[in-house]
């Protein structure tokens, strides 16, 4: 929230790729907090990295980000999860 206002809205998913019934339930919750941009928080695997999903046809944004609940380091991997949100939530796509 900033200033009162949802500015994005993320899904935990303990899974590593959403399906087509996730996307539409996070688009109905990004509806219901008047938000465009959202996606989803999956635990990473191998290589996976967060990334854009892309734009639908109403103007919502997605987006994948992943955590790696297996870091060494949990304090620079919160750091970096931290980083990717605020990317997520400025309309950026260059995440760490």
């Amino acid at each position: 929230r900033r200033d009162g206002t949802v500015v994005g809205l993320l899904d935990a998913k303990y899974k590593p790729d959403p399906k087509e019934q996730d996307r539409y339930e996070v688009m109905a919750f990004m509806d219901s907090f008047g938000t465009n941009v959202g996606g989803f928080v999956c635990p990473a695997t191998g290589a996976d990295t967060s990334r854009y999903l892309g734009v639908t046809k109403s103007g919502k944004k997605l987006y994948s980000l992943r955590y790696d609940l297996a870091a060494h380091d949990s304090a620079a991997e919160s750091d970096r999860f931290a980083h990717n949100v605020v990317q997520m939530v400025t309309g950026q796509r260059d995440f760490r």
